[in-house]
């Protein structure tokens, strides 16, 4: 799917900002340097693919019934994010990542599946999550919605082991 939407946009077939059709030319000629055996990454599509996968079996918090299903750009931002690997030690390439993206995107369920996705299933010893916005209550959002997605889902809040508190940083 996201090389897919990469080719597209590159192509002109799925209309694409500036920077994104950029973003799609990186990705696609990243993929081509990655089949070189001098390449210091490759890709691992089976690393791109599980956190997609993980993110389709959150569910909806608002709005929506069901599961979460993710646009292709969406694919192709989180391909892009953990598809690149180093090749001696298959440690991420992509370590930081900034999403710029307007009002009602679904930012907010996509950085739940990811937060949750790294936190757990990246083996990271001592992994830790970070929200970052510019007012508490901004803050909030992301977090209550990690909160809602686990009270949703007992079976995986109890596999995550995800404990509820109620301390808070003011």
């Amino acid at each position: 799917m996201a090389e897919w939407y990469a080719q597209a946009v590159a192509q002109g077939a799925v209309v694409a900002c500036r920077w994104e059709r950029l973003g799609c030319h990186r990705f696609l000629n990243m993929l081509q340097e990655a089949k070189k055996p001098s390449s210091d990454f490759i890709f691992d599509a089976d690393r791109a693919n599980d956190p997609c996968a993980f993110i389709e079996t959150l569910p909806h918090i608002k709005g929506f019934a069901g599961t979460i299903t993710l646009e292709p750009v969406q694919c192709w931002w989180i391909a892009a994010t953990f598809g690149f690997r180093e090749r001696d030690t298959g440690r991420r390439w992509v370590r930081e990542v900034a999403f710029w993206v307007p009002r009602k995107n679904a930012k907010t369920a996509l950085s739940v599946g990811i937060v949750l996705y790294c936190l757990n299933y990246e083996d990271e010893p001592g992994a830790e999550g970070c929200v970052a916005a510019g007012s508490e209550k901004q803050a909030d959002i992301p977090y209550l919605a990690i909160r809602q997605t686990l009270e949703k889902e007992p079976e995986l809040k109890t596999w995550l082991m995800a404990k509820d508190t109620t301390e808070t940083i003011r």
